[in-house]
């Protein structure tokens, strides 16, 4: 069974806030907010953010790592 690092490292295309609220069970408006704050990385495409998976990982690594 992978971990989600692991899913999120071999995922290829990018995440919306709602499938990454729910990867990291938080409300979608917090994902909102971290990536408007710049607190969480995010790219601006059309009208929606939506977020590299391995930034993702990288940003869950370095919080639980405290880098």
């Amino acid at each position: 069974m992978q971990t989600l690092l692991e899913r999120l490292q071999s995922q290829t295309s990018f995440l919306t806030v709602g499938e990454t609220a729910a990867l990291i069970r938080a409300h979608a408006v917090t994902v909102r907010d971290w990536i408007r704050a710049g607190v969480l990385p995010g790219i601006r495409v059309g009208n929606r953010w939506m977020v590299d998976p391995g930034d993702l990982a990288r940003w869950l690594t370095a919080r639980h790592t405290g880098i």
